[in-house]
């Protein structure tokens, strides 16, 4: 059985099971991985039970990692917890799939098998198998996320944003799609994707292509502070750089010259991507010198106008010797 096969049979089934009857309530507590745990095994599905959503001989290549990540096919299954004091087994939910992901033995120590249960613990079957490598590597782009920041941005941005990523019941599972990290939100046909340590969002009110909302650190930063800051819309924007350049050859200062420049019709880089701008103004400086000492710093964003404080020095060299030149400038953005 083939991946795709593998894991739309196995939850859409558990979630089929799962959605006929009643839940109960259940004591946690957070579950932690064992060193000898970790690593990628190769495992079949047995013990098939009569409404079983997997026949027995079904394999799929399992990973589970330090941070308590289990990766099965292109399912990543996060936060793992004991239930109701039972020490063997560290128990992974998708409740929206309406499956629980069961391994043991974790209290020993000893790689015992996957149970697979419905939500209410509906036995189904297991996943037998053993660890083949030490490899944690999902098959995630620039390689594993750090977990524990992409669910503080689902908890931050559902909890703030609930029209536009609903939570529901709130789960910590995502899919692996051409080696991204997506949560969909099928409701307003979002899509939060991770690529390579960035946060895009898609789909719905953001169109088809993705757009950046910055890295999984800064991110967080906005929707952890008093302020989030507003999305740049899509469109045209002026550019106006204006403020002085200060030149000094053989250690003597001459005059502050004033600079004003306008660019049209050009995109305003992302607020939270303060490394895009850097990476721009070296780029435009490469064939004039050396850039020293390079600071960027957000004065202000809003819908209509977004502006950035430049400060850096250049360094060139000319007949008279090294000529290092101080700019104090400031980018201002103004949509069209």
């Amino acid at each position: 059985m083939n991946k795709k096969a593998f894991t739309t049979q196995l939850f859409l089934t558990a979630a089929a099971l799962a959605s006929s009857s009643f839940v109960a309530a259940q004591t946690t507590a957070p579950a932690t991985i064992p060193t000898s745990f970790q690593g990628t095994y190769n495992m079949t599905y047995a013990n098939a039970q009569a409404n079983s959503p997997l026949p027995n001989g079904a394999t799929a290549t399992m990973v589970l990692t330090s941070d308590g990540v289990l990766c099965i096919a292109d399912y990543v299954l996060t936060k793992p917890v004991l239930e109701n004091g039972n020490p063997a087994e560290a128990i992974w939910s998708a409740p929206e799939a309406g499956v629980k992901l069961a391994v043991s033995n974790i209290n020993t120590g000893n790689f015992n098998e996957v149970n697979v249960a419905t939500m209410n613990n509906v036995w189904l079957g297991q996943l037998q198998g053993s660890k083949v490598s030490n490899n944690t590597d999902c098959g995630i782009s620039g390689g594993n996320p750090n977990f524990t920041d992409v669910n503080k941005i689902v908890e931050l941005a559902e909890e703030k944003f609930g029209d536009i990523f609903p939570s529901g019941a709130l789960s910590y599972t995502y899919r692996i799609i051409q080696g991204n990290i997506h949560r969909a939100y099928a409701s307003t046909q979002v899509n939060l994707v991770i690529n390579n340590g960035g946060v895009f969002v898609s789909g719905g009110q953001f169109g088809s292509t993705p757009v950046s909302v910055g890295t999984l650190a800064s991110v967080i930063a906005q929707l952890t502070g008093q302020d989030v800051t507003p999305d740049i819309p899509e469109g045209d924007f002026n550019l106006t750089i204006s403020g002085t350049v200060q030149a000094i050859v053989l250690g003597f200062a001459g005059p502050q010259t004033p600079i004003s420049i306008t660019l049209e019709k050009i995109p305003a880089p992302n607020a939270n991507d303060i490394n895009a701008l850097e990476n721009a103004i070296r780029d435009a400086m490469k064939d004039a010198g050396t850039i020293n000492s390079l600071v960027v710093t957000t004065v202000s964003v809003s819908s209509s106008k977004v502006i950035f404080d430049v400060t850096f020095s250049g360094t060139a060299q000319s007949a008279a010797g090294p000529v290092t030149s101080n700019y104090v400038l400031r980018y201002e953005y103004t949509k069209i």
